[in-house]
């Protein structure tokens, strides 16, 4: 049984690196969640988030300047999935990756 993943991106730095990241990331088939925690929802109107089309998104501002900690704990109070994994806007994560954690989970 494959584990069904939610992404949190707590959103921090730009908005190019955030775009590459949730694209690389709407094409692995274990994540059917991403959430992305907006610390300044002024950035949010300079990305298309038209490009990501074939996963859930969800967008959530928190305080301004509240930190990536905070945005990672609000992501994870909305997450509907078991697992799941954070990523920051500006990581590489592939599908491999993310079969070595299923392998791994799936053995708790």
């Amino acid at each position: 049984m494959t584990t069904e993943y939610t992404a949190v991106i707590p959103f921090y730095l730009g908005v190019e690196a955030l775009g590459q990241t949730v694209n690389r990331i709407s094409c692995i088939p274990q994540i059917s969640e991403i959430i992305v925690v907006i610390d300044n929802p002024l950035i949010s109107d300079s990305f298309n988030w038209q490009i990501i089309c074939s996963k859930k998104l969800i967008l959530l501002s928190c305080l301004v300047n509240s930190g990536p900690g905070y945005a990672r704990n609000f992501g994870m109070d909305i997450a509907t999935n078991d697992a799941i994994i954070f990523i920051d806007s500006g990581d590489y994560v592939s599908s491999e990756y993310i079969e070595y954690i299923d392998s791994h989970y799936s053995k708790l």
